[in-house]
């Protein structure tokens, strides 16, 4: 006796032909293995190039819409200054007309005419008060406040 029984030495004969039969598609394994691979490589290439370009994409929306605020700002502050030139510019004209209508009465006295002739100078209406803020009442303009709190 062989101290092993009949039934084992079947399975290790079976165990041997089906490792026999499996040997040549380890290599097939190892090919496709290599193929799944690389292709993982390229799909992550691929994710990390797109997601680069997303970067540059919304750094560069960002750029721009600082670019706005600023922008915005810059034309605010410009049409305040603009408003107060206008303004002071309105107050030294209204006190020279205040002048030549004192002048003009001060001469029709001295000429001695009765009738008061219109001393209202033609063109020298008010200007129309500028539209603060028009360019932040536009329809699809940027928020800035909002922007700088992101």
């Amino acid at each position: 006796m062989t101290g092993r029984p009949e039934w084992v030495g079947t399975i290790l004969a079976v165990v041997g032909q089906t490792y026999a039969e499996i040997t040549p598609f380890g290599s097939e394994i190892a090919q496709v293995r290599a193929d799944v691979m690389s292709l993982l490589d390229r799909l992550q290439d691929t994710v990390t190039a797109t997601g680069d370009d997303d970067t540059g994409n919304f750094g560069a929306a960002e750029r721009a819409e600082r670019i706005a605020c600023n922008s915005r700002e810059e034309v605010r502050g410009r049409s305040d200054t603009l408003n107060a030139l206008v303004r002071t510019q309105g107050e030294q004209i209204n006190a020279l007309v205040r002048q030549v209508k004192h002048l003009q009465s001060d001469l029709h006295g001295i000429r001695g005419e009765t009738q008061r002739r219109s001393t209202r100078i033609p063109g020298m209406a008010a200007p129309p008060r500028h539209a603060r803020g028009a360019v932040a009442g536009t329809p699809g303009a940027l928020d800035c406040a909002e922007s700088a709190a992101r």
